[in-house]
């Protein structure tokens, strides 16, 4: 905690995520210093150059401006040189990145996450020391680069790679992710419209089909039929046999009644033994329609009365 009758030491903390800086204020607060923060390195330039604190904690990773460039900017900068600067990173966790941090006049580099205990004595530290890391001359020679400053653009351009990958990879997940999630909707959906066993509309879709026909058949002033099938003794089959072999049954009827059903018409299961056939666009006689009707019934009677082998019966 701050010493009574004395100002409150004043540090910047510089980070994008606003977490890290509710976790930075709080600790920092609750230890009894004045905290101000900036979300990357030229928001925090333009507030130290107004206001310079007493003490610096910035991540590298950071839209706009880099932790690295604003180090370099900070010690580069008259007023702001002599003032501590502590990295404080997750990303940047390789020796070369520290090393780089360091060559550049950081005074300390703690990765993330750090134990408050940790991370307190280590900012007490630095600021009882202040800025004593000296950052390594940045020089040109023949057109050339410094070694820090090659450094520097290495470390960024694999900072970048992994980055991108990391993108990909959530990228191929957030896509996977998608088409799982399409695939579930599509079930989900497939359920709530056809039956489980014969994969044949449901009661509820072919209430919906039945309107849509008689919409059509007003529309174009023509008939059309509903036909009621159920199996005889199904029953009986049922107590004598079980309930596997029944729905043997009730697989092979709806093949079966699939095979008479003319284009635009429906077949569906309402339950148990029932089956209901829709059938549109008859003729628009009504003798007409009710031949056409009862052609398909026929054909439906007909292919129901074959011989039915299941499983071993």
């Amino acid at each position: 905690m701050s010493e009574p009758g004395r100002f409150m030491t004043h540090v910047l903390i510089v980070d994008d995520k606003e977490e890290n800086l509710y976790y930075l204020q709080a600790l920092l607060t609750g230890n009894g210093y004045l905290v101000e923060s900036a979300r990357h390195g030229a928001e925090a330039l333009t507030k130290a150059r107004q206001h310079p604190p007493q003490l610096i904690v910035s991540d590298l990773l950071m839209p706009v401006m880099d932790g690295y460039t604003l180090l370099r900017h900070w010690k580069s900068d008259a007023r702001l040189k002599s003032i501590p600067f502590i990295v404080y990173t997750a990303t940047y966790t390789e020796p070369e990145d520290e090393k780089l941090a360091l060559n550049l006049g950081a005074d300390a580099f703690i990765l993330k996450p750090s134990e408050p205990e940790d991370f307190i004595a280590r900012f007490r530290e630095v600021l009882s020391k202040g800025a004593v890391a000296v950052p390594d001359e940045i020089s040109s020679s023949n057109g050339d680069d410094s070694d820090t400053l090659k450094d520097y653009s290495v470390i960024l351009i694999r900072k970048l790679e992994e980055k991108t990958l990391q993108l990909e990879e959530a990228n191929q997940f957030l896509q996977q992710d998608i088409a799982r999630r399409k695939e579930a909707e599509d079930k989900i959906q497939h359920l709530a419209y056809y039956d489980l066993l014969t994969n044949l509309p449901n009661r509820l879709l072919l209430i919906d089909r039945l309107q849509h026909t008689l919409a059509v058949s007003a529309r174009h002033q023509n008939h059309g039929a509903l036909l009621f099938i159920d199996l005889d003794h199904f029953k009986t089959l049922n107590d004598t046999k079980g309930h596997s072999v029944g729905d043997l049954l009730l697989i092979e009827v709806a093949k079966r009644l699939q095979t008479c059903m003319r284009e635009g018409d429906t077949l569906a299961r309402l339950g148990g033994d029932e089956f209901v056939v829709i059938l549109q666009d008859l003729s628009e006689d009504p003798s007409q329609a009710a031949i056409q009707a009862e052609t398909v019934s026929a054909k439906i009677i007909s292919v129901i009365n074959l011989p039915y082998y299941l499983d071993s019966y």
